[in-house]
């Protein structure tokens, strides 16, 4: 992309570009130390309150309704 003749993108370049780097795997980023800290523990406060800016009450009912199958098993 980054050798692409100018008019090829054109205007979109900067977007473009932003998508390789999306689509980048990143082999430099930190990792977890325990596998423990990628278990899903259900809605956070922040979510919460995200679903509620987002007007969007039924997607944090689902969390909350899936966090509580998880505790029953």
């Amino acid at each position: 992309i980054e050798n692409f003749p100018s008019n090829v993108l054109a205007e979109q370049r900067d977007l473009a570009l932003l998508f390789k780097k999306l689509a980048t795997l990143r082999i430099d980023a930190p990792l977890f130390k325990k596998i423990e800290t990628l278990r899903w523990r259900g809605a956070t406060p922040a979510f919460a309150a995200w679903a509620d800016r987002m007007e969007a009450p039924r997607l944090l009912e689902r969390c909350e309704k899936a966090a509580g199958a998880m505790t029953k098993k």
